[in-house]
């Protein structure tokens, strides 16, 4: 191994407290899952005026009247400049209130938001 690999190596472990971490961290990102927060909520219906450029309601039909979305914001590009809205499914009995810390799928919308246990 040469002495800038060792340097990395002794770094992950120093620094951050272990490389391990970080891969579990990022798992769920490669597998689309990001951090969102909910700007607002409702049925269909509701967020019909809603201008989000990602909008999960088609995949769902017309079973999409008769469920609940939320209007989450995300960030993109590593940068918190960057954001996209994204409109998801809520799962049946969990409420969520706009300010409320989420995960959202950007590469599935089938698959509902989860609430986070805390701010990211």
């Amino acid at each position: 191994m040469n002495k800038l690999a060792i340097a990395t190596v002794a770094l992950c472990f120093t620094a951050i407290g272990g490389c391990g971490h970080m891969g579990a961290e990022l798992a769920g990102f490669h597998d689309g899952w990001r951090r969102a927060i909910v700007k607002g909520d409702g049925t269909s219906a509701a967020l019909a005026s809603t201008d989000a450029v990602e909008d999960c309601r088609s995949a769902f039909g017309v079973d999409a009247t008769r469920m609940r979305f939320a209007l989450t914001s995300y960030t993109y590009g590593g940068s918190a400049t960057l954001t996209k809205e994204r409109i998801v499914v809520v799962p049946e009995g969990l409420a969520v209130h706009s300010g409320d810390h989420v995960a959202i799928n950007v590469l599935d919308c089938r698959l509902p938001l989860k609430t986070l246990a805390s701010k990211p």
